[in-house]
């Protein structure tokens, strides 16, 4: 019988800086998070040699293209050769793409005086798709789909033909956004259906672009796909405990029993949300926020993203959660990106001081295009302009998130 064990992970965003200005990251603890980044990858070594696996699969987003040092790239070189005689195979995705500058690229890494990526590491550059046979098996072929170039690409891997050797055990690998409900999202790359990838009848198809771990089963029960998810969450979209996958596909998929997901990350980042509908003081929001998070039983060690929704008063809701929630764990975070705020415009009108203020004569403004909002989405929109134009007014920091940046 035909075989193969692997260990997968993706979307490591290795070298990325974006948790710091989304967490508003103090030096020491970006320390830390960059500490515990390379202890995680160190697991993950560690664990495939432990379990001695026939390859690690790495479908795209391995780094992150623009932020990654050099010292990063020679980290993850090492770290890989490590495996020995394990090959490492990567499908590169949107933010570590091959191109004439890329870290995956052997000519520009000698032009710049790096070394070569070890001999056990392949990555797949050929467009659309290229496939190799297993060192040491020839009944296992591998074929991986690259993103080639920056930015998001907008064809379907799979809605064409991928040329593979029926007579083998075939494995494929690629970084898209699984279309899992047929929704339309405007940041999909190389998207694909659950239909699409079944009828390839690849025994077992490796993907990243997600976030938390995910799978896709055939009729009798078999795991003919699945993600697993980013295995060290520092993003604030990355939310949820994190794994990496430990597995055995045969002909025909992966019996469930023969899949494994193993944490390796030290922390967490959990979501909480909170409603603040019919609060009125500071002192009434900050108890219900409070009592939420203790409600959660969260670890000191985490990291806590609070999500305000429902509706409230924009001076209630100004740095509430610094003064209440910032030293109970590691890093926390509020937003307030779903909350529908409600403002006085009355004080604005009780004078002709305060209405030819500048700040009078702006809310005035707002308020009259509030007036003739058409739809919801303009309202949103013109809700969220009049917040920022206050906070920036009144000299305070304006935040923008992975969700109000949408607006």
């Amino acid at each position: 019988m035909v075989a193969f064990s692997f260990l997968q992970f993706s979307d490591l965003h290795f070298g990325s800086r974006d948790h710091e200005w989304q967490w508003q990251c103090p030096l020491e603890k970006s320390e830390i998070l960059e500490k515990e980044m390379r202890q995680v990858l160190e697991k993950i070594v560690t664990l495939a040699k432990e379990r001695d696996v026939q390859a690690i699969l790495i479908p795209g987003d391995l780094f992150q293209n623009r932020t990654i040092s050099l010292d990063g790239i020679r980290f993850l070189q090492d770290s890989f050769q490590s495996v020995g005689r394990i090959p490492v195979f990567i499908a590169p995705g949107n933010e570590d793409s091959y191109g004439m500058s890329s870290f995956y690229n052997s000519r520009f890494l000698k032009e710049i005086g790096m070394n070569p990526w070890p001999k056990n590491v392949h990555i797949f550059r050929e467009e659309p798709s290229s496939g190799v046979i297993l060192p040491g098996n020839e009944h296992i072929a591998i074929t991986g789909i690259p993103h080639v170039g920056r930015g998001l690409k907008k064809e379907k891997p799979l809605a064409v033909p991928i040329a593979k050797d029926a007579t083998r055990l075939n494995i494929l690998l690629f970084h898209g956004t699984w279309q899992k409900n047929g929704a339309f999202d405007e940041r999909a790359t190389l998207p694909f259906k659950t239909e699409e990838l079944r009828s390839h009848h690849f025994d077992y198809v490796a993907f990243g672009h997600v976030q938390g771990g995910e799978e896709i089963t055939d009729e009798e029960g078999k795991i003919r796909g699945s993600a697993s998810g980013c295995p060290y969450g520092r993003k604030t979209d990355e939310i949820g405990e994190k794994t990496i996958i430990v597995g055995q596909v045969e002909r025909g998929g992966i019996r469930p029993e023969n899949i494994e997901r193993i944490r390796v990350a030290p922390r967490t980042i959990n979501e909480v949300k909170i409603c603040c509908d019919g609060l009125k003081q500071r002192r009434s929001l900050r108890q219900r926020i409070e009592k939420a998070l203790h409600g959660e039983n969260i670890e000191a060690r985490d990291m806590v993203l609070i999500r305000l929704e429902g509706q409230g008063n924009h001076e209630l809701l100004w740095k509430i959660y610094e003064d209440s929630v910032k030293e109970m764990y590691f890093l926390a975070k509020m937003d307030t990106s779903g909350v529908e705020a409600n403002f006085d415009f009355t004080k604005y009108t009780r004078g002709m001081d305060t209405e030819l203020t500048t700040e009078g004569l702006f809310v005035r403004k707002m308020k009259q295009l509030l007036e003739k909002a058409g739809d919801p989405r303009e309202r949103r929109t013109l809700e969220k302009a009049l917040e920022w134009g206050l906070d920036a007014l009144r000299n305070r920091r304006v935040e923008f998130n992975h969700e109000n940046q949408e607006v």
